[in-house]
């Protein structure tokens, strides 16, 4: 057998070469060493080729520099007010700040980027928002509305400014005068809160929109009784709603007046009968409005009635109005005073009404032998309203002596005026030149008028 024999140098040159190509070969734990160290090397080139080497501020780590900017935001209030606006800022330097009226929030130093500004506020409703941005002085972006979104480049400064101005409502004031004398002139308005006065009556004005109280001045014998349309009237006075479409608020003063009221529109009373129909007659006092504090009228009269009370009615805030009511606190009650006297036989007569409270001529007359008069005046008022000078009404249909502030009361008499002459044995015999006799007394009444013997 031939057997090839190799020499011992050549043979270790040999096992060297394969075991360099073994090295050199790209294997799997070749390929993962190579990646280990390229990836890291091939990304600071790539961010070291973006950077620029002039900027002086750097990330947080000092090692890549970031691109700044400056941001500021200012809010424009118009008319001028305490109110206070939230501004949330988001993007690359996300912050939030408080715009308290004509606040300016800036300049801030930003990172470079893109950003969106939102407002909001607890009367944000109350108010049109618009916006106007300057980039460097230049015109950037502007429009309607509480958010805007802006860029803020390297070394740019940004300014955005918000202006709210008040939504308003264009405001009539009306007046309904019921009563007295007065003309819608004599009133001023003013809107608590809104800083408007000397308003007149009839002249828009523009109030800003909400809710607002209102005072009134105009002469002090008027009272406000009710208001319509954009206001209301609560225990605290006058409140106007105001919104952008505007209205009338229409107020309605009525004139303070008292009035009379007799039971069916007549008052008569009879001499002498004490219970039953014709012993008393009565009536209310009530007023036009609610008193504010208590006006005591006085009661006047003649010799021929009494009455209950007899001096004076209180009327106030609980019984002013009451005509069908247990409290008579407000009632007037008639009686004739029964004397001696014949009362002329005048004959008044006036019709009674239909209803009770004097509505309607029912046609039937009631007639009095003669007629007295209680009169009617404010003697003490807590309230401004009222006063000596107080006009009053009545619901009588004929006003026997043309006077308002009076109750006609009809008496019935009950005497009939007369002379008794009574002869002695039922013959008067008298002899010439004899002394007269002595007369004996005898019973008479004397009448109110002319004495006449009874026939």
């Amino acid at each position: 057998m031939n057997v090839l024999k190799t020499h011992p140098r050549r043979l270790r040159r040999t096992r060297l070469r394969r075991t360099r190509l073994r090295r050199t070969q790209p294997g799997r734990d070749g390929r993962r060493f190579a990646l280990a160290v390229l990836v890291p090397l091939l990304a600071i080139i790539w961010l070291s080729a973006r950077v620029d080497p002039t900027q002086a501020q750097s990330s947080p780590n000092g090692s890549v520099p970031v691109d700044k900017g400056e941001l500021t935001i200012a809010g424009d209030i118009q008319p001028d007010r305490d109110v206070t606006f939230a501004a949330a800022v988001s993007g690359p330097t996300a912050f939030a700040v408080d715009l308290r009226g004509d606040a300016r929030v800036g300049p801030r130093t930003v990172n470079a980027g893109a950003y969106t500004i939102v407002l909001t506020g607890a009367q944000s409703g109350l108010y049109n928002t618009s916006f106007t941005c300057a980039v460097d002085g230049a015109a950037g972006p502007r429009g309607s509305g509480r958010s805007v979104a802006v860029t803020v480049g390297k070394d740019e400064e940004v300014i955005c400014t918000f202006t709210h101005i008040r939504k308003t409502g264009r405001i009539t004031f009306a007046l309904a005068l019921e009563g007295g004398s007065a003309g819608p002139d004599q009133w001023t308005f003013a809107v608590t809160g809104a800083g408007l006065t000397g308003i007149r009556a009839g002249t828009p004005v523009d109030v800003p929109t909400g809710v607002y109280g209102v005072t009134a001045g105009g002469p002090a014998t008027y009272r406000l009784v009710d208001a319509t349309g954009v206001c209301r009237v609560d225990a605290s006075g006058i409140k106007l709603a105001v919104d952008e479409g505007g209205g009338t608020c229409t107020l309605r003063y009525r004139a303070a007046a008292l009035r009379l009221v007799e039971a069916y529109g007549v008052s008569r009373v009879q001499e002498g009968q004490l219970t039953g129909a014709g012993s008393s007659s009565c009536y209310r006092i009530v007023s036009s409005v609610r008193p504010v504090g208590n006006v005591e009228i006085q009661l006047t009269h003649d010799d021929q009635l009494t009455l209950q009370p007899a001096t004076q009615v209180t009327l106030n805030q609980d019984n002013w109005n009451l005509t069908d009511s247990n409290d008579v606190s407000n009632r007037v009650c008639v009686r004739a005073v029964d004397d001696a006297v014949d009362e002329p036989n005048a004959n008044q007569c006036k019709n009674r009404t239909v209803n009770a409270d004097g509505s309607g001529d029912s046609g039937a007359a009631v007639c009095g032998d003669a007629v007295s008069f209680v009169g009617h005046t404010v003697a003490t008022s807590d309230d401004l309203a009222f006063n000596a000078n107080t006009p009053f009404t009545g619901n009588t249909l004929r006003d026997l002596d043309n006077d308002a502030a009076t109750v006609d009361v009809l008496v019935g008499d009950n005497d009939t005026a007369r002379i008794i002459i009574q002869e002695a044995a039922g013959v008067t015999v008298v002899d010439e030149g004899a002394i007269a006799p002595q007369a004996t007394p005898l019973p008479w009444r004397r009448s109110r008028g002319t004495m006449s013997p009874c026939a």
